[in-house]
């Protein structure tokens, strides 16, 4: 191998320039995408979910309200536990203050996403160039992270979420070697640490766990103890707010659908090795089972990038010694592999392909070191045709799963085997060093090319696109005869693809997008459900339900001997006509047809009652009367009592965290309401019952703890930093700065 001369240290104005361009590279990618779908940052969760999360959040906090549970949206309704709200997130909160007053959710959606998008590129720009990767290699490595088909087609289409954690993760890296080799402070590490684990998005805070990891046995191998304590240290604050955001969820777990079932394989979404080989080919769609009909992926999802076999052009023996100083890397890279290829269900851990962003920023991070600190020179033919044979074998195992994709794998392919090509000619140019700009302008150009031939033939996610208006105003008169609380009675994504006059969403919602309507709908979007709420509804987590629901609301419960519509604190019902059939015509005893729309019905009582939260049963002989009531918290003044004591029932979910004084909170009735026993001597007492999350004062502790901890270790460094420029101190070891 001949010995590349080593480059000269960039200038800074030639160092800001390729950062510049990783910028503007990305943000085109990223916005070339609308030119062919002006909704491709507005699918599936984003536009049922996220999105109006973001809007209800920021509303709450402009009425002077820090959101944690309502009432009226049953088990859509546990902020806390639901986790991925962000509450804790002083960015989700900004985000959602925006969301609150944009009236286009689309755009916003957009917005928000490229920044993300921006942030994961820069923040893989930085992390290689932190390792010695020329800035034009670094501006390749971070625009082709932001072009990997997971990233693209799911977590940037629709799992923001997902895009948010993984787009932090390169900060949260650099900042912990930083701190590990005594060039970074507390403040930076910590903080990166939180903002990405208060997103909620459990995938990402394993991820950063597994980083953490990475760089305290990377300082290990070193030899450096006391660096690896720093980031051990920071690890322990960060695991401290690990506990405030998800300790909720794991607190009310066992009553909903997330519960430990333990490790299974389903087969959804689940991948094998021969994907990841093909992952070279930009129009490979692998083996993936998952909502679309066939075996295979719909669009590219596990494509990484074109490039990756320029690894054929890597001195391995330099390579592997190379290797030694990011043990960090392959630590993650390694455990997002394993992830990826192993069980789809690992306890509450689902859907691990969701890891496939990590192992593409892991992977193509360790190809930018390898390419320009281990490069074989000059590179051999062999070497070429070694990188071509991996191209050759990804494009035979994509043709070979989809046979009618031959055109498109071919050219794929053709391209990249001409940029192979390219690529070694321009390594070739020169007697000295290798000019990295000539090679980073020819990786980039195929780069965008490639992606934007793929995205010409995919212009959309495989997952759906509900066809809810981006206009926020819009929605605020859908059913303006409902009164609050209501249920929606049907399924709204089975009236998708019937021809209508108007959209489906002009009479009826799905999921958060409720929130923005004028009337409350229990029918929200939930990621975690309560499992016996949700049976005897028939509602699935995106809010839809069965038609029998319609009956069962006005069948007498088991318990209290109420109908379940009593029971629930509905005031409205709206259904979908032609799912109940010619029942929609004919209400019930006390309750008016007060709409019949082209494609729905709505039922309202002929004098409404309280919404939900309070008081709808109380046992023979209990006699209770309400004297406040708020989402958190019911005060009740206790009038009388059997000798026997009674029960209380209120029309709010039996979530994990209520107290009750002078009472107790007893088994829920029906399996899923709450229930207050009141003991026999509570006559003329007073009765609170309130609701915190699970662990409430350990959560809160942990957050103070964390926040103290990082004050008190950056206030220490700065004093002893002070301390030791005086004239005459004693000289002290490196500290962080």
């Amino acid at each position: 191998m001949m010995t590349i001369s080593a480059a000269p240290a960039d200038d800074r104005a030639h160092s800001w320039r390729w950062m510049g361009a990783t910028v503007a590279l990305t943000g085109l990618a990223a916005f070339g995408a609308l030119a062919l779908n002006r909704r491709f940052y507005f699918f599936d969760d984003t536009q049922i979910g996220a999105f109006w999360n973001w809007h209800e959040l920021g509303t709450s906090l402009r009425d002077g309200r820090w959101p944690m549970l309502d009432p009226s949206r049953w088990m859509g309704g546990n902020i806390g536990a639901e986790g991925q709200w962000g509450v804790w997130n002083p960015l989700v909160l900004l985000i959602g203050l925006g969301a609150s007053v944009t009236t286009n959710a689309a755009l916003y959606s957009t917005a928000v996403k490229v920044v993300f998008l921006v942030v994961a590129a820069t923040g893989t720009h930085l992390l290689v160039r932190d390792r010695g990767v020329p800035a034009p290699i670094a501006c390749v490595a971070g625009v082709a992270v932001t072009l990997t088909g997971f990233t693209v087609y799911m977590d940037a289409a629709s799992w923001v979420t997902g895009l948010m954690t993984w787009a932090m993760l390169p900060w949260a890296w650099l900042a912990l070697v930083r701190l590990g080799d005594g060039r970074g402070g507390v403040v930076a590490a910590f903080g990166a640490g939180y903002l990405l684990v208060a997103v909620g998005y459990v995938h990402g805070a394993l991820m950063l766990a597994f980083t953490f990891a990475g760089v305290i046995v990377a300082r290990l191998v070193d030899g450096d103890r006391r660096g690896a304590g720093r980031v051990l240290g920071v690890g322990v604050l960060v695991g401290l707010v690990v506990v405030t955001v998800y300790l909720p969820g794991i607190g009310t777990a066992e009553v909903t659908a997330r519960s430990n079932d333990g490790v299974l394989n389903s087969d959804f979404l689940s991948t094998d090795v021969a994907g990841l080989v093909s992952s070279v080919s930009s129009e490979a769609r692998s083996v993936l089972p998952g909502w679309w009909a066939s075996n295979y992926a719909p669009v590219p999802l596990l494509y990484l990038a074109w490039f990756l076999p320029v690894l054929a052009f890597v001195d391995w023996s330099a390579g592997r010694r190379l290797l030694r100083r990011h043990v960090d890397l392959l630590i993650v890279l390694a455990v997002a592999t394993a992830l990826v290829l192993g069980p789809t269900d690992i306890g509450p851990l689902r859907l691990p392909v969701r890891l496939m962003p990590y192992v593409s920023l892991a992977g193509l991070a360790l190809v930018a070191i390898l390419l320009t600190n281990a490069l074989a020179r000059p590179v051999s033919r062999v070497r070429l045709l070694a990188a071509t044979a991996w191209v050759v074998i990804a494009a035979y195992l994509a043709w070979a799963g989809r046979p009618d994709t031959l055109g498109r794998v071919a050219l794929a392919g053709g391209v990249a085997v001409a940029g192979l090509v390219i690529t070694r000619w321009l390594i070739g140019r020169g007697d000295g060093g290798v000019r990295w700009a000539p090679v980073a302008f020819g990786l980039l150009a195929v780069s965008l090319v490639t992606s934007a031939i793929q995205r010409v033939e995919y212009d959309h996610s495989p997952l759906p696109d509900f066809g809810l208006t981006p206009r926020v105003d819009a929605l605020r008169d859908v059913q303006p005869a409902a009164v609050s609380d209501a249920v929606l009675v049907g399924s709204f994504t089975d009236h998708l693809e019937v021809g209508h006059d108007a959209p489906v969403w002009s009479e009826a919602l799905l999921g958060g997008s409720w929130f923005g309507a004028d009337v409350d709908v229990q029918n929200v979007y939930t990621a975690i459900a309560f499992r016996e709420y949700s049976d005897v509804t028939c509602m699935n987590f995106r809010g839809e339900t069965c038609p029998g629901l319609l009956a069962r609301l006005f069948r007498p419960q088991p318990t209290t001997g109420l109908d379940l519509a009593d029971q629930l604190a509905i005031n409205s019902v709206i259904m979908f006509k032609d799912e109940v059939g010619a029942t929609w015509r004919r209400p019930p005893a006390g309750w008016t047809l007060a709409a019949d729309g082209a494609l729905t019905a709505t039922w309202v009582r002929a004098e409404p009652g309280p919404r939900a939260g309070g008081v709808v049963w109380q046992s023979p002989g209990v006699t209770v009367r309400e004297l406040g009531r708020g989402d958190t918290e019911v005060r009740l003044a206790v009038e009388d009592v059997p000798a026997g004591g009674g029960v209380v029932v209120l029309s709010r979910l039996a979530w994990p965290g209520y107290e009750a004084t002078n009472a107790a909170v007893g088994e829920p009735t029906d399996g899923y309401l709450l229930t207050i026993e009141v003991p026999s001597d509570a006559t003329g007492q007073t009765v609170t019952i309130r609701f915190r999350p699970p662990g409430w004062r350990l959560e809160v502790a942990a957050l103070i703890v964390a926040l103290l901890g990082c004050v008190a270790w950056a206030v220490t460094d700065s004093v002893r930093r002070r301390w030791s420029s005086q004239p005459g101190a004693p000289a002290q070891p490196p500290v962080d700065e």
